[in-house]
């Protein structure tokens, strides 16, 4: 099963000068935890949309060990969201034969990625039924 990471976001309102996905969060950077959290849940591909200061994720993307095949996408119009995002990966096809996408910047416990992948139904989307918002 292919997964669309989108990580094209610039963390403004965080104030920083990376892009979200290699925010650190209890040693490890969001991208790290995905890319654990995929290759156990079964995630067989990856692409990931990249936009703001895309080189600094490509770098951090070549240190970290990983068995699963990755391919990175372009998404220069990265300022108009992550909705622009998944429409470029839509357009080169990284969504034609069914997958999962999400947002990079998303913080969740492995086990609802796997429910998520293993899930018996062919369209499902996973909801925090905890959250407040």
């Amino acid at each position: 099963m292919r997964a669309v990471l989108l990580a094209a976001g610039r963390g403004k309102r965080l104030g920083s000068t990376s892009p979200k996905v290699l925010t650190d969060v209890g040693g490890k950077t969001l991208l790290e935890r995905h890319l654990a959290n995929m290759a156990d849940a079964g995630i067989t591909a990856l692409t990931i949309v990249v936009g703001f200061e895309q080189g600094q994720l490509r770098d951090a993307l070549a240190k970290i060990p990983t068995a699963l095949p990755i391919d990175l996408i372009d998404n220069p119009d990265f300022v108009r969201g992550s909705i622009r995002s998944l429409q470029v990966a839509t357009r080169v096809g990284r969504l034609d034969a069914g997958g999962i996408w999400m947002d990079a910047d998303v913080l969740y416990p492995p086990e609802l990625l796997r429910r998520l992948v293993t899930s018996r139904h062919e369209n499902c989307l996973l909801i925090d039924s905890s959250s407040e918002e």
